[in-house]
């Protein structure tokens, strides 16, 4: 029994250890101008979680955006978007 307690009182102890959240953007880029997001999808499938903890945490934050005012756009725009920071108007250069 005193084995038990002992085992149950350390696995408490460990369960209640906090998780480590770190995040990075860059300081110039001034957010104020931004109105809509969009999720990267290969990035979310590389990340190492169950999908229904990836699902609870796109929900988070699709709530936590909509209440600062952001809007999700559709995936097609967000791709001319990202391409045309990346590459530049691709149209103008053929």
């Amino acid at each position: 029994m005193k084995r038990f307690l002992l085992f149950a009182t350390a696995l408490l102890l460990t369960s209640c250890a906090s998780v480590r959240v770190s995040s990075d953007y860059d300081t110039n880029i001034n957010f104020d101008t931004y109105a809509t997001y969009a999720f990267f999808k290969p990035g979310i499938d590389k990340v190492e979680i169950s999908d229904l903890d990836k699902r609870r945490v796109l929900r988070a934050l699709e709530n936590n955006l909509a209440t600062k005012g952001f809007t999700r756009c559709r995936k097609s725009y967000a791709s001319r978007i990202t391409s045309r920071k990346l590459y530049g108007n691709l149209e103008q250069s053929a």
